[in-house]
C-alpha cells in the first residue's frame, strides 16, 4: 500500500505538472503554421489506446501515471478525464478522482458523476458550503442516484438547522428551484436531511446561543464605552465648575470676613451673604451630579462584565457540542459504490492548484461564515474590559482578565500588552 500511494503521488504530481502548461497559455503556445500545427496535434488512436489501458488496469497508480501520460497529448480530452475518474471511483479513491471530475465539469457541465465526486471531495473536507453547489448539480442530474441526492439530503439539513443561506450558482440556483419539491419525495433525500438535521440540531443551538451572547456582549461594550466617556467628559467639566467656583467662594468668603471685621452692613453685605450661599448650592448640587455620572461608569463597567461573562459561559458550552461528523456517501458509477479506500486516514491525494475561476462549471467561492467571530476582535474586546477595569479601580478583577487574555491569545500583540499591564498593576 505503500508503494501504491507513493507511485500514486508521483503520478499526480506529473499530472500537475503537465496541466499547468496549457495549450490555451500564450507564453507556452507554439507558432502557427502547418508544419507546427501537424506535429503538435494529439494522436488520437494515442489518446483512445491510453483510455483502454486505464479501464482495464486495477492499480490506482497505473492508472494514475497513465492520465499523465494522456494529459500530455491533449490535455481537453474529456473521454480521457472521464476514464480516469470513473477508474479512481470504481477503484475506492474518490478523492483523487476529483482532480479529473474537476475537468470533467468544466469540459461537460451535464456530467452528474463529476458533480458527485466534486462534492464529496469538498464534504469530506468540511467545507460544506463549497460542497452545496455542485451536490444540487449532482442531485439535478442524476436523481434516481442514491448517493448523490444522500449526500445533498445531508447538506441541506444542515444548512437548514444553521440557517444558513446557500450560495449557489445561477445554474445551481435554477436547478434548485425547478427540483426542490421532488427531491422531498425521494427516500434517499429525506434520510440524509433526517440524519444530518438530527445531528445538526444541538450544535445548531449552543452555536445561536454563543452568537446571541456575542452579540449582546459587543451591543453592551459599545453601549458602556460611550457612557463612560460621555461620563468622564462630564465629571471633568464638573469638577473643573467646582474648582472655578470655590476659588470664587472663597474670595466672597473672605470679603465678607472684611467687612464684618470693619463692621460693615447694609444690602451689600447681605447680596454677598446670598451670593456664597447661592454658589455652595450649586457646588452641592455639581458635587452630586458628579457622583451619579461616576455610578453610572461603575455600573457600565459591570454590565460589560456581565455580558462577556454571559459570552464566556455560552462558549463553554458550544464547545461541548461541536460540529457532528456528518457520513458521506460515496459518489456511485452506474449505481454502484465503491468504499473509500483512504477511510480511516489513508491519505494519498495530492492538491493541485484550483482551476480557473472563470472556468465553467467552476463552483463558486466558498462563503464565510456570517456569524463567524475572528479571534484578533474577541481579543481587543477583552483587553478593553480589563483597562476599563482597571480606570474604575477594580484591578483584581482587571487581572483576572489580563491573565485570561495571555492564555487564550498567546503571542499575540494583545496577549503582551496585557503582560505588560499585569507587571504594571500586580502588587509585589
Amino acid at each position: 500500500m505503500i508503494m501504491i500511494a507513493s507511485n500514486v503521488l508521483m503520478a499526480c504530481a506529473a499530472f500537475i505538472a503537465a496541466a499547468a502548461v496549457s495549450p490555451a497559455d500564450p507564453a507556452t503556445r507554439p507558432a502557427s503554421g502547418p508544419a507546427t500545427a501537424a506535429a503538435s496535434k494529439p494522436s488520437a488512436a494515442a489518446v483512445q489506446a491510453i483510455i483502454d489501458q486505464i479501464k482495464a488496469c486495477e492499480q490506482p497508480s497505473e492508472a494514475a501515471a497513465l492520465f499523465t501520460r494522456g494529459r500530455s497529448l491533449d490535455v481537453n480530452n474529456l473521454d480521457l478525464c472521464r476514464a480516469y475518474m470513473t477508474k479512481m471511483l470504481t477503484l475506492g479513491y474518490p478523492r483523487v478522482a476529483y482532480y479529473a471530475a474537476r475537468e470533467v465539469s468544466r469540459l461537460d457541465a451535464k456530467d452528474g458523476t463529476a458533480w458527485s465526486a466534486i462534492a464529496y471531495y469538498h464534504a469530506k473536507d468540511a467545507k460544506f458550503s463549497l460542497a452545496m453547489d455542485p451536490a444540487v448539480r449532482a442531485a439535478s442530474l442524476l436523481e434516481n442516484d442514491a448517493s448523490a441526492m444522500g449526500n445533498l439530503g445531508q447538506l441541506l439539513g444542515w444548512a437548514d438547522e444553521l440557517k444558513h443561506k446557500p450560495v449557489l450558482s445561477a445554474v445551481a440556483a435554477k436547478m434548485f428551484k425547478d427540483n426542490e419539491k421532488t427531491w422531498k419525495t425521494v427516500a434517499a433525500f429525506n434520510a440524509g436531511y433526517s440524519q444530518s438535521a438530527a445531528k445538526v440540531k444541538v450544535y445548531a443551538a449552543a452555536a445561536k446561543k454563543l452568537d446571541e451572547a456575542t452579540q449582546e456582549a459587543d451591543k453592551q461594550e459599545k453601549e458602556s464605552i460611550a457612557t463612560i466617556r460621555n461620563a468622564d467628559a462630564y465629571v471633568r467639566a464638573a469638577r473643573q465648575r467646582v474648582a472655578d467656583l470655590t476659588e470664587e467662594n472663597r474670595k466672597n468668603q473672605n470679603s465678607l470676613d472684611l467687612m464684618n471685621r470693619v463692621g460693615g452692613s447694609g444690602n451689600f453685605k447681605k447680596d454677598l451673604e446670598n451670593k456664597i450661599n447661592n454658589i455652595k448650592a450649586a457646588i452641592n448640587t455639581l458635587n452630586g451630579q458628579i457622583g451619579q455620572w461616576t455610578n453610572k461608569a461603575k455600573d457600565a463597567v459591570q454590565s460589560v462584565a456581565k455580558a462577556r461573562e454571559k459570552t464566556a459561559r455560552a462558549k463553554i458550552e458550544a464547545d461541548k457540542h461541536p460540529m457532528p461528523e456528518l457520513e458521506w456517501k460515496v459518489p456511485s458509477v452506474n449505481g454502484t459504490v465503491t468504499p473509500d479506500a483512504e477511510a480511516g486516514g489513508k491519505r494519498i491525494v495530492l492538491t493541485p492548484p484550483p482551476p480557473p475561476a472563470t472556468a465553467p462549471g467552476n463552483p463558486p467561492a466558498e462563503p464565510a461564515p456570517a456569524a463567524s467571530r475572528p479571534a484578533a476582535s474577541e481579543a481587543q474586546s477583552a483587553l478593553n474590559l480589563a483597562k476599563m477595569l482597571l480606570q474604575n479601580n477594580r484591578t483584581d478583577k482587571a487581572l483576572a482578565s489580563l491573565r485570561e487574555i495571555v492564555l487564550r491569545f498567546p503571542n499575540t500583540a494583545v496577549a503582551k500588552e496585557a503582560q505588560d499591564l499585569i507587571r504594571q498593576n500586580e502588587k509585589p
